[in-house]
């Protein structure tokens, strides 16, 4: 009887696991959520700040580029494991390029622009202007 209820339990597991991956077949686009860059945007009196999750990244794999008033996010992230090499057992980690582009709701000051990478958390400072001009964007 015992040995009945423990496989009832491993099958009951099992099927629990297999909901979990529901979505990867495409149906619900899980893997739009591994590469998409989780943003919150906020505006205060004098500037919007926009907080980037980026996990698993050093600085210099993000770039930032402001122009006509839109700001783009990119990150490319490298695979860690060598394939031919290493036997990989689970793999849910994303790799390669992704970007992430917003329109400002109003007019920015692009020479004065701040971004600071901490802990996979991108924080960029967009003080408000009135003026138009294109700028790269140095992370520190």
């Amino acid at each position: 009887m015992l040995s009945n209820l423990y496989r009832l339990d491993g099958n009951f597991h099992t099927g629990f696991d297999k909901l979990d991956t529901f979505g990867n077949n495409g149906f619900f686009n899980s893997n739009l959520d591994k590469t998409r860059i989780k943003v919150d945007m906020i505006e205060r009196k004098e500037k919007y700040v926009i907080y980037a999750e980026i996990p698993g990244c050093q600085k210099d794999d993000v770039k930032l580029k402001v122009k006509n008033n839109s700001l783009s996010i990119s990150v490319e992230k490298e695979k860690i494991v060598n394939t031919d090499e290493d036997n990989i057992l689970w793999s849910e980690r994303s790799y390669g390029s992704y970007t992430r582009s917003f329109d400002i709701p109003g007019k920015i000051d692009e020479s004065n622009i701040k971004a600071k990478y901490d802990n996979g958390v991108l924080c960029i400072t967009l003080p408000k202007s009135s003026d138009d001009e294109d700028i790269n964007v140095f992370i520190e």
